[in-house]
């Protein structure tokens, strides 16, 4: 069913823009601006997997920071503004889009770590398991 994968895939980028739970798409994965949630809310899955789960997160914000600040800095490079200016902006940036690279490189690497190593609905606590919709099989 072509029409199935396309709708999962579809639920899985409107679940990663609205930062949820890798496993039912729907938990929201931060509790606060900085503050992420031990668990998800809905289906009690565990987000660290295990003690320096989210090193990896680090390249996710690596790349988006990449990808945010070199538009500008091209653009004011090509410009011909100074290379301090040029600097001290893209540090601007950085500095302003923190909060967004550190929740996003976290949800994106959640979502990545449930695409290659699955977890499934009996993994999650069992006394909300009946609170979530269909449980997946394994």
């Amino acid at each position: 069913m072509p029409g199935m994968a396309t709708k999962n895939h579809r639920g899985r980028f409107q679940a990663i823009l609205r930062q949820r739970c890798p496993l039912c798409l729907e938990g929201k994965v931060f509790e606060r601006l900085w503050k992420m949630s031990p668990q998800c809310p809905r289906c009690q899955v565990h987000f660290e997997r295990e003690h320096g789960f989210f090193l990896g997160a680090m390249y996710f914000a690596y790349s988006l920071g990449i990808a945010a600040v070199a538009p500008v800095t091209l653009l004011l490079l090509w410009l011909d503004i100074g290379a301090l200016w040029v600097a001290l902006l893209a540090e601007m940036q950085i500095v302003l889009l923190s909060p967004l690279l550190y929740r996003y490189s976290r949800v994106l690497w959640l979502h990545l770590d449930q695409s290659i190593d699955p977890r499934t609905w009996p993994e999650a606590s069992q006394h909300t398991l009946n609170d979530c919709d269909t449980p997946r099989t394994p």
